[in-house]
């Protein structure tokens, strides 16, 4: 007992008297900006926020600076504390960005908050260890260390992941699509999946060949090693990864118009139902709706059809279903097929243009705003849902059954990865068996800094 006193009375006062040494993970000037702060000794997390929570603006984005300096704080220390920095963002290159940030801040129309990204805690130039890494691989480390299993396979689905000229030129020390001159003061260190091993050898689908493409579905196996100081860490190895290619840069929603990817095609129908690429959880809310009534609703939900748009909620499940028979495939083929080749998959992305320049889409401003195309906005969440479970169902049973038996084990990340309908209908039909792991969203776990 009075070894553990003493023990206890020294723990508090070193506590105190040593300065703690902390990693910082951001996501930082893309949606659902966040931070996470970790004793870098331990690797425990002492604070972990999104950026919505101290704005209170949903999926809100930008600099990270009154998170960091947030996070520093609750972990007892200040930012000379920090050890190392570990950030992404999937827009563009960090350097390159930050290194134009006071020029934008000085022109007439910067708003607080392009001036507020000049902050210090935001930048920390002066971080010992600053280090940036590729979108999907920031997604499977911080899946992999919450995992509550040692290996397992990590699946991540997204809308928009990092470009292929980075990803694969800046590792080799390749000048980057835009020819911005990265120098050694600047994020000197850049980590992505073509620095791990098995990259090279690992399925490359889709615009794989294409430096202007994007990520958009990934998978790695993990398994968990002793390393520094007898620590346990997790090991990434990437097994599959899909180009979808980059086609315009008119603005997020205009781009998602011909993406070929499960994310893009859900934001394309999300900005066209509620006039913004980021609400695809209203998509998936909706979807249900249509499938669920299936023309089938009793006349005691005529106030909540009234609601919507319709005389009564029979006569807008009814419109709603005889729509859906009407909506396009959106996409269609497969991801991954059995002998572990590049699959068909594609993004319909003319038929779904032809049909929502139609009469039951056609219309000024969000589908959803209008009541008269309701119905058939709730028809296209169904369908985006509908084609969304057939293609990602079908890809995950299949990279279970080329790495059997990883993935029984699994953890999902990602955007299109927090679709929940997905995961119960993967967990109801056995694509997943064992333990799984959906992981929360990349924003709010920030990144595992301590895994890399």
């Amino acid at each position: 007992m009075a070894v553990a006193t003493l023990s206890s009375t020294l723990s508090s006062v070193l506590a105190v008297t040593t300065p703690p040494r902390l990693v910082v993970g951001l996501n930082k000037y893309s949606h659902d900006a966040a931070a996470t702060v970790l004793d870098a000794n331990s690797g425990r997390v002492r604070y972990s926020a999104a950026r919505e929570r101290l704005t209170r603006k949903k999926h809100d984005g930008g600099g990270c600076g009154a998170l960091v300096a947030a996070g520093v704080a609750s972990a007892g220390g200040t930012l000379c504390d920090v050890a190392a920095v570990v950030a992404n963002n999937h827009h563009a290159p960090i350097a390159p960005l930050e290194r134009r940030l006071a020029a934008w801040a000085e022109s007439s129309n910067a708003g607080d908050e392009m001036i507020s990204r000049l902050d210090v805690a935001n930048l920390l130039p002066e971080v010992p260890r600053r280090i940036e890494i590729s979108h999907h691989l920031a997604h499977a480390a911080a899946a992999s260390a919450t995992a509550p299993f040692d290996s397992g396979l990590v699946v991540v689905m997204d809308g928009m992941g990092e470009r292929r000229s980075d990803l694969v030129g800046r590792a080799a020390g390749a000048a980057p699509l835009d020819r911005v001159d990265y120098s050694a003061a600047e994020w000197p260190e850049y980590v992505s999946d073509a620095l791990l091993p098995g990259y090279d050898t690992c399925v490359q689908a889709g615009a794989a060949a294409s430096d202007a493409a994007r990520e958009s579905e990934s998978a790695y196996l993990f398994e968990t090693v002793a390393a520094r100081g007898g620590r346990r860490h997790r090991v990434l190895r990437p097994v599959y990864k899909r180009w979808a290619a980059e086609t315009s840069q008119l603005g997020f929603s205009d781009w998602y118009h011909d993406f070929d990817g499960l994310g893009g095609v859900y934001s394309r129908v999300a900005a066209h139902v509620f006039g913004d690429w980021n609400t695809c959880g209203k998509v998936m809310g909706l979807a249900p709706w249509v499938r669920g009534w299936g023309g089938e609703a009793t006349a005691g939900e005529a106030v909540r059809g009234a609601a919507w748009g319709a005389v009564t909620a029979a006569e807008w499940a009814c419109d709603a279903a005889r729509e859906l028979k009407a909506v396009p495939t959106l996409c269609s083929g497969r991801l991954l097929r059995d002998d572990n080749t590049p699959g068909d998959f594609a993004v319909r992305s003319a038929e779904l243009e032809k049909y929502l320049s139609g009469p039951a889409q056609r219309g000024a401003g969000p589908a959803w705003s209008d009541p008269r195309r309701r119905a058939a906005a709730a028809a296209l969440s169904a369908a985006v849902q509908r084609d969304l479970e057939a293609c990602a169902t079908d890809f995950l049973a299949t990279l279970r059954s080329i790495h059997a038996p990883c993935c029984e084990r699994l953890a999902i990340a990602g955007g299109v990865g927090l679709n929940s309908v997905l995961n119960g209908i993967t967990a109801a039909e056995g694509a997943a068996v064992g333990e799984c792991l959906v992981a929360a969203r990349a924003g709010a776990a920030s990144l595992h800094a301590n895994e890399l």
